[in-house]
């Protein structure tokens, strides 16, 4: 019976879900074993994504997404869950049954869920909020457990820890994506080369033989028509214009990632609000306010 339950039926019963991380409600193989639960988040993103989804078509041979998720993709507003209460454990043994990702299981449950049981972090972090908590309906009732802990949680969720370490990774990073930007930009040029020289070769010799013919003489059209040329100018110019702003982007970061380092060298403890740090920001990166924002 629970197995033919669509959503009107399940608004008919209790259906309390508890919501954790991906890591704890997994099923891949590879992203269940994850050591931290960025590192889970990072593989499942990459297996989930539009772009990444899109690439495993082109591909045909199924690699690189999750079939787990591709199963809950597949059922859209179908993958509701039956009436009954479901833990983690209950979540699991549900996904491997009817091969759906037990997490976004779980997220979509909680657009129709009566009881829903999850981290403060899912509500008090606006980050986190804004994608998972959004759907609530307004005259929800919320209870804090252990609430004396509220204050902590609301200060670490709108902090920012940072160490040198991180900011070394940043850089690594950013030369990264540099060079992935630098790859576009000569593949582009490139491409937009070979379209003008086959742009070219494609004109109808014929036709440009009796219209020049007489002006120009056979030899004429020859020359029109042999070895054309592109400037080099002209090719840099074409590069898309996203491009160009990836790596005007990409120097603007690596100006953000000095200034944090210069930051750091300071040997006494100083502090801040957020208003007079963002316009020292401004001021020592000679930027707007529109490009922090």
């Amino acid at each position: 019976e629970e197995d033919n339950v669509d959503i009107s039926k399940a608004k008919q019963g209790v259906i309390a879900v508890g919501l954790t991380t991906r890591r704890n409600l997994c099923l891949h193989p590879d992203v269940s074993m994850a050591d931290s639960r960025e590192e889970a988040d990072s593989m499942c993103r990459s297996l989930t994504a539009s772009w990444a989804r899109s690439a495993a078509i082109e591909r045909s041979d199924g690699s690189g997404v999750c079939e787990y998720y591709e199963g809950y993709r597949n059922e859209g507003s179908d993958a509701v869950l039956p009436p009954g209460f479901y833990d983690i454990d209950r979540l699991m043994e549900f996904g491997k049954q009817r091969k759906w990702c037990p997490y976004y299981t779980a997220r979509h449950a909680l657009n129709f869920a009566n009881v829903v049981v999850y981290n403060y972090q899912y509500l008090l972090d606006p980050k986190i909020a804004g994608l998972i908590s959004n759907q609530l309906a307004r005259e929800s009732i919320v209870v804090f457990d252990e609430a004396h802990n509220i204050d902590n949680v609301c200060i670490d969720a709108l902090s920012v820890n940072l160490r040198k370490d991180t900011l070394g990774k940043c850089n690594g990073n950013l030369t990264t994506l540099s060079n992935k930007i630098s790859d576009y930009k000569a593949r582009d040029a490139a491409r937009l080369r070979e379209e003008y020289e086959r742009l070219v070769r494609g004109i109808s010799t014929t036709l440009v033989e009796q219209r020049t013919e007489q002006a120009m003489g056979e030899s004429g059209v020859s020359e029109l028509l042999g070895a054309p040329v592109l400037p080099q100018d002209i090719v840099e110019e074409t590069v898309p214009g996203n491009i160009r702003r990836a790596e005007h982007f990409v120097s603007f970061l690596r100006r953000i990632v000095e200034y944090l380092r210069e930051k750091m060298t300071i040997q006494h403890v100083f502090q801040e609000n957020p208003k007079l740090f963002l316009n020292q920001m401004q001021n020592t990166l000679m930027t707007d306010a529109k490009s922090l924002r």
